[in-house]
């Protein structure tokens, strides 16, 4: 399901469209970082663990494995950060209204 959020722009300053617009694109943009970020570092990790698991200890391997897990679990706290910015910069607007919008398939 997609959630839509509709507002009045016209009712709205230019200054506030805009902080509107860039909060939402740099939002889109972690997000795109983070999806990136967790297959990339999904593959090292698991080639860090294979590769580890025979030279290191069960806790080092671990610890290695939890170290390139640390990126990627920073860049969501920040996109979760963001995205509460964005629905509370939203939620202040008047008029605004949001809508669910159902898939295909009656989801």
């Amino acid at each position: 399901m997609q959630t839509v959020t509709c507002f009045n722009a016209d009712a709205l300053p230019p200054e506030e469209v805009s902080a509107i617009v860039a909060d939402y694109l740099a939002l889109e943009r972690l997000r795109v970082f983070r999806r990136l970020l967790v297959t990339r570092f999904g593959i090292l990790t698991a080639i860090v663990v294979a590769v580890s698991w025979v030279w290191l200890s069960t806790v080092d391997t671990y610890i290695a494995a939890a170290m390139c897990l640390v990126s990627p679990l920073f860049v969501l706290m920040m996109e979760v950060a963001r995205e509460q910015q964005l629905t509370q910069r939203i939620e202040r607007l008047p008029d605004q209204r949001t809508e669910v919008l159902r898939d295909a398939c009656g989801n």
